[in-house]
């Protein structure tokens, strides 16, 4: 029977828009999932502001558009509709020539019936701008739509070119009505009691983020992504915004889809598990999951899981007590009692095969471990 690829494997998801539908796939391939929004997309940001713009742009077209999320196209072009503008608009935005940043923007605005001149290839706002560094754009107006999280840089490289900037915000992201359950994955990532996270927009890192920094956990966070928790970005961009916190373990796949997101994920974690006999016992840990002799998969809890790992990365040498507690609870705690019950209970869930965990006395723990 072929294994789940995520089996016993737990991950984070970060997404607002289409959380369902990530879980779901993921579940698919046997991850069990922590869902912790941190971030409400809230359409209209300013609906009349919105409509001011676009009349702005049907009575003085621009020459570029810029497009960076379908999304925002769509909102913004049923907003025009609702305003009985948008055949105004359609024809102002006709007359210019149109960028956009990615696959979904483009499908976006070939459906409203606009022509595309260029695509940036990675998927990136700073490419359609290194597009127009190589034009001749001093004192020509282009308009640019965002995302719920505009880049001030990004105004600022194009206000230096000469440009007359329009900004148009069909919506914008803010901070989930009820913070309770990002609150919970962050505290999840920091004591590594989850193997992923996955961030699908710039916005969710910098707002997963803030909530680290709200219960002051940002150091344990980032210590965590660097060493033992994946930040699994689903593109370029959002890459770049976990390097600006100092996370430099993330990874993305070729290209910026959900599908392929999950699907990067089932191969990074495909085939990883930790073979160990205990007490003459076969034992195979993988992620969260424990399967004795071939019995059915068993969920231990995260520190059970992380002792029997420290353990197992060097059979027979011995850990005390003060180690596992600065290895595995990274000194929050000093009592040592933890250490006693956490062990106590990775024996009994292991059965027969538990007595492979040795108590050395007055010293600490050892696993007794033979080769499979």
């Amino acid at each position: 029977m072929t294994k789940a690829p995520l089996g016993g494997f737990v991950v984070g998801v970060t997404a607002d828009r289409k959380a369902a539908e990530q879980i779901s796939m993921l579940e698919r391939c046997g991850a069990q999932c922590v869902r912790g929004p941190v971030m409400r997309r809230k359409s209209g940001r300013d609906d009349e502001e919105l409509l001011r713009v676009t009349q702005e742009l049907v009575n003085n077209p621009p020459d570029y558009v810029l497009l960076t999320t379908g999304a925002g196209v769509t909102d913004w072009f049923d907003l025009a509709d609702s305003g009985e503008l948008l055949p105004e608009l359609h024809d102002a935005i006709s007359e210019a020539k149109v960028l956009v940043r990615g696959r979904k923007v483009h499908g976006a605005a070939t459906t409203l019936g606009l022509d595309v001149a260029w695509k940036a290839p990675q998927g990136q706002l700073g490419e359609l701008i290194r597009y127009l560094t190589k034009k001749r754009i001093q004192g020509k107006k282009i308009a640019v739509q965002f995302d719920g999280n505009p880049s001030p840089e990004s105004l600022i490289k194009l206000r230096s070119l000469g440009a007359d900037i329009v900004q148009v915000h069909p919506y914008e992201w803010s901070e989930p009505e009820n913070r309770s359950a990002s609150e919970r994955l962050v505290r999840l990532v920091s004591e590594s009691s989850i193997d992923a996270v996955t961030f699908t927009s710039r916005a969710a890192v910098h707002n997963f983020m803030a909530v680290a920094e709200s219960v002051d956990l940002t150091d344990q966070v980032v210590e965590a992504f660097n060493s033992t928790v994946l930040a699994a970005c689903i593109g370029p961009t959002c890459a770049d915004a976990t390097h600006l916190y100092g996370i430099e373990r993330s990874i993305m796949p070729d290209h910026a889809r959900l599908g392929s997101l999950v699907r990067m994920l089932a191969n990074h974690f495909a085939g990883r598990s930790t073979p160990l006999t205990l007490n003459g016992i076969p034992v195979e840990m993988r992620g969260h999951q424990l399967t004795v002799a071939g019995t059915e998969p068993m969920l231990a809890t995260s520190r059970e899981r992380q002792v029997l790992t420290v353990l197992a990365e060097r059979p027979g040498v011995v850990y005390s007590k003060k180690k596992l507690l600065k290895l595995v609870w990274g000194g929050t705690t000093s009592d040592e009692h933890v250490v006693e019950v956490t062990i106590g209970r990775l024996r009994r869930r292991l059965g027969e095969a538990g007595a492979g965990v040795e108590t050395v006395r007055r010293r600490g723990y050892r696993l007794r471990s033979e080769p499979v």
